[in-house]
């Protein structure tokens, strides 16, 4: 794990997630990448199977370049992959902040330098095998030292770095702290920051609940898993346990341990008001938040929301600002 040489630069991920996806993309690193989601930090993770050439190496560096923590995932064959080893040597000098040498580099000789010096930081070597701990509690120290890291350096989530969240974010703090505010409707336009709001106040407050989720995309991912699959695995991870039920409604026992979580969850795009109630939304206990994101104001007044919240555009100002951010 490596950290960047300064706090200073406008950054856009915590974290980048280096590693070689024939090998962990699917479980390891899979399941690292959700845990810290849940813990609201923006995380670079190559999803797609892109081509591999300069473009992507490019992309790659510049995002390596605006995230503020690198974790290298080093499984056996990671060395054989060229786009790893270009990685980590980009990594390893922009730690070392190496950036005034112009002179011409051996390639290779970067590469072993780079994993010679990998290799004297302090890490988690993970075995496998049933006499070792389990792939999670090796995942919840990363996440810990993660966030530690980035509590340590003062460093804000990307999305409140963005124009125009921090003020909007705490008028939703203060809807939200509301005593009767238990479901929260943020309702525009695509594209007007919905999400970005939603994440920014989740990771404000999710420290408060005794039991925490963002699940993004809900219209898309139901079409992808049908509704009873993403309720299931919702519920999953909200109550820490198993749950697989087969029909659309929630059964009694499931209703009464839902009771007794005090939990914050967001509901990111949603397009039927169904799916806030198949989310057993009504039935979280005491001091229950939950945040939903919509286009259809008519969704959100359906599935039950106490405060609708309309998220605009930027204002002029702001507008003005990104716009120069973005052209200098």
């Amino acid at each position: 794990m490596a950290s960047s040489s300064s706090s200073s630069t406008l950054m856009k991920y915590h974290v980048f997630l280096s590693f070689r996806g024939e090998d962990t993309r699917h479980n390891f690193t899979s399941h690292l990448l959700q845990a810290l989601k849940s813990k609201g930090f923006v995380v670079f993770f190559d999803e797609e199977k892109l081509e591999k050439g300069k473009q992507l190496s490019q992309a790659l560096s510049r995002a390596i370049a605006v995230s503020n923590i690198s974790i290298m995932v080093l499984s056996a064959d990671y060395a054989s992959s060229k786009s790893c080893l270009v990685e980590l040597s980009d990594i390893m000098i922009r730690k070392r902040s190496q950036h005034e040498s112009k002179q011409p580099t051996d390639r290779v000789q970067r590469w072993k330098s780079a994993f010679a010096e990998v290799g004297k930081l302090k890490g988690w070597h993970i075995k496998g095998g049933k006499f070792d701990r389990p792939e999670t509690e090796y995942i919840k120290d990363v996440v810990e030292y993660v966030i530690k890291k980035l509590t340590n350096i003062g460093f804000e989530s990307a999305s409140e770095e963005l124009v125009g969240i921090k003020y909007r974010k705490y008028a939703i703090l203060n809807l939200i702290e509301q005593g009767h505010c238990r479901v929260l409707g943020l309702w525009g336009m695509g594209g007007h920051g919905k999400t970005t709001l939603a994440e920014a106040v989740y990771k404000t407050i999710s420290s408060e609940f005794e039991s925490y989720w963002f699940l993004q995309n809900v219209r898309e991912e139901i079409k992808k898993q049908g509704k009873e699959s993403l309720r299931n695995e919702f519920l999953s991870k909200l109550l820490d346990s198993k749950v697989d039920i087969g029909t659309p409604s929630i059964g009694s026992t499931l209703k009464e341990r839902l009771k007794e979580k005090k939990v914050l969850v967001v509901l990111d795009d949603v397009d039927d008001s169904d799916q806030i109630d198949l989310m057993g939304v009504k039935h979280f206990g005491f001091g229950s938040k939950t945040i939903i994101t919509s286009r259809d104001i008519q969704v959100l007044k359906s599935g039950g929301a106490d405060t609708i919240h309309e998220v605009k555009g930027l204002n002029e100002n702001d507008s003005l600002q990104l716009f120069s951010t973005f052209c200098v």
